[in-house]
């Protein structure tokens, strides 16, 4: 597998992938109807649930504690634990409630005026000063807490199992908060300011939100010159590869999602021949607000026949950001910054 591993670069200006719908299509919807919609989603979410999910482990919830508390404990554990990076949180101070959307409003200034973010893997993080992207890190603010009317209509379009729509939220009363983390960032106190949710627990953090932590890892064999084939009726041969992954923030949510499916289909003529007729390939990919991911396929050659073959490549890439991935007519380019990786396969 040949790794591709691009730096983020800290002047980049176009950090944040903002997901944007024409107003032509939120024509004829009433709005009423879309915050409603809206609404829904919220309902959905703050649903109690039975477990949650920190630095990439599952845990069971605790009755009769806030889900924010246990979420915070637990990753001051994990990061007390994980002596390979250079980020560790020390500890939290509950800050005050946020009464109003007004109040929400000052809160999201606040966080776009000063401060930077932390990206990328823990333990492989960089820092973006937000002062260098003001602008599009407000946009990306504002669609995850959406205040404006305008916001919540390019909101509510969004499909209710999209990442995006899993990230945002919508302001509750007697619900948000803000509490104050301090973290220990390269041998420096840092305070970042989280707002949590009574009912769903961490919402955003300068540093939460950015950081993906790697579960465990899968070695993935690809010196192989065939995909895995099965014999299906009438004759036919099929032979099918598939590679999908994805990655949470560090109080679990999904950022990013990819998969990439390649099908070679046949005929066998006898116990040990077999001719290629056809192929198909697809990718999809996935993000949240914030980050993107890229993932796709690249035919090179394809002969039909007992000599028949697909000779292809796919790839994929992810970050904070905008990343995107070419092909370069020799390997996939990624652009942006980000982390991925790519391989060719011939099989037939």
């Amino acid at each position: 597998m040949k790794n591709v591993n691009v730096s983020l670069c800290n002047s980049m200006m176009r950090l944040f992938a903002i997901i944007t719908f024409p107003l032509s299509s939120l024509l004829g919807q009433s709005c009423e109807t879309n915050i409603d919609s809206l609404n829904r989603k919220q309902y959905v979410l703050s649903q109690n649930e039975e477990t949650y999910e920190v630095c990439s482990k599952t845990y069971k919830r605790t009755p009769d504690l806030v889900k924010w508390k246990e979420q915070l404990d637990k990753i001051i554990e994990n990061s007390c634990q994980n002596r390979k990076n250079n980020l560790k949180l020390i500890d939290y101070t509950f800050y005050k409630e946020i009464e109003s959307i007004k109040d929400l409003d000052e809160i999201k200034n606040e966080i776009c005026n000063d401060g930077f973010i932390l990206a990328g893997e823990l333990g492989k993080t960089i820092r973006i000063d937000i002062c260098t992207i003001k602008s599009d890190f407000a946009a990306f603010i504002n669609r995850l807490l959406p205040t404006s009317i305008d916001d919540k209509l390019l909101v509510s379009a969004l499909p209710d199992n999209n990442l995006s729509a899993k990230a945002m939220y919508i302001f509750e009363n007697n619900d948000l908060n803000i509490v104050k983390l301090n973290w220990e960032y390269n041998g420096e106190v840092v305070t970042t300011v989280c707002l949590v949710s009574n009912k769903r627990g961490l919402i955003y953090d300068n540093f939460l939100y950015f950081i993906t932590v790697s579960s465990e890892e899968i070695a993935i064999n690809t010196n192989i010159s065939r995909i895995r084939s099965r014999a299906e009726s009438n004759n036919t041969v099929r032979y099918s590869f598939n590679e999908s992954d994805s990655g949470r923030n560090m109080f679990g949510v999904q950022v990013w999602a990819y998969e990439i499916e390649c099908t070679v289909t046949g005929i066998a003529l006898t116990s040990e021949r077999n001719s290629i007729t056809d192929f198909s390939m697809k990718s999809n990919n996935e993000s949240a607000f914030g980050w993107s991911c890229q993932a796709t396929t690249q035919m090179i050659s394809f002969e039909k026949g007992e000599s028949g073959h697909l000779t292809f490549a796919w790839g994929y890439c992810y970050g904070p950001g905008s990343v995107s991935l070419s092909w370069g007519g020799t390997g996939f380019i990624v652009s942006g910054g980000g982390t991925g990786a790519s391989d060719e396969l011939c099989h037939g």
